[in-house]
């Protein structure tokens, strides 16, 4: 076991034993459109009795309302954004913003919107993190001004039975100045409410060396070690796929978040399946770990 295999399983957590393997209840496109349209109706802060406009593209429906809300339903995985229709300069949230405010002004729009109830039995929403958009001018000298916060995007991770699904986050809330809604997203498929089977999981050794071949088979270079690659995450959890992907099963998976060193240009997100029968292929996950979830990690440690 070299060094880089030593630190994944070092950093190992959320580890079980077993756990449980769910089949992805499909939603009629009709419903998902309808909850798209709901949630949008909901970010408007009123209701218009005039139907939205609805135009269902090949992989995704876009929604527009009266009011100048929009909303964008995918077809594939049911995943929503709603936008409301800011200007990016407008209703500025300040110069400084006082994060832990409005960390707790995303988890009350989240409990406003409704959205820390879509879970079944067994399913929490938890807050993970707290972006900042930020802006700044430039004079014709190329002075820069004073840097501005445009939003405050609140990130929150979907858990099942106690495991993290990574992936895009599975809801987020942009607020604008004065609390205003300027989007939510909310990438959630939902599951049935028994379990098809409970999975025995395959040790972290076993799945550290998987993700080693993995990467092995990404980059050139043959054999990596901890002087190439330092380990910032090695979760065991569930996996959401792309949000234009089909998916038909949420099986226990791997998740390494593998940070560059010396020659390589960029980190790694590998996943790998956590259980020796196959459900469903495991694709490469595009959407990194948020920073917070790695940091409450550290701090653990």
């Amino acid at each position: 076991m070299n060094g880089l295999q030593r630190k994944l399983v070092d950093k190992v957590s959320h580890y079980h034993d077993t756990a449980p393997v769910f089949r992805i209840e499909p939603r009629p496109l009709p419903e998902v459109e309808g909850t798209a349209t709901s949630l949008a109706q909901r970010v408007a802060g009123n209701y218009d009795e005039r139907p939205p406009h609805t135009v269902r593209g090949k992989d995704r429906s876009e929604i527009a309302l009266a009011n100048g809300v929009r909303a964008c339903a995918y077809h594939a995985s049911g995943a929503i954004a709603v936008n409301a229709g800011f200007a990016p300069m407008q209703h500025l949230v300040g110069e400084k913003i006082d994060k832990d405010a409005m960390s707790e002004a995303s988890v009350a729009t989240v409990k406003h919107l409704g959205l820390d109830r879509i879970g079944a039995s067994g399913e929490r929403l938890a807050f993970e993190r707290l972006w900042q958009i930020k802006a700044a001018g430039m004079n014709r000298e190329r002075e820069r001004g004073r840097e501005v916060v445009c939003r405050t995007v609140g990130a929150f991770r979907r858990h099942v039975h106690d495991l993290p699904v990574w992936g895009r986050a599975s809801v987020v809330v942009e607020l604008a100045g004065g609390d205003r809604v300027s989007g939510v997203g909310v990438d959630w498929r939902p599951i049935a409410a028994e379990a098809v089977d409970r999975a025995k999981i395959i040790d972290p050794e076993h799945a550290a060396r998987a993700v080693l071949a993995d990467l092995a088979g990404r980059l050139p270079g043959g054999e990596f070690t901890d002087k190439d690659f330092g380990v910032a995450l090695f979760s065991l959890g569930y996996l959401s796929l792309p949000k234009r992907r089909a998916q038909g099963m949420l099986t226990p998976v791997y998740v390494a978040l593998l940070e560059r060193r010396s020659w390589t240009t960029m980190n790694h997100v590998v996943a790998v399946a956590a259980t020796e029968k196959l459900y469903e292929s495991v694709a490469r996950i595009v959407a990194m770990p948020p920073r917070e979830a790695i940091r409450s990690k550290r701090e653990a440690a």
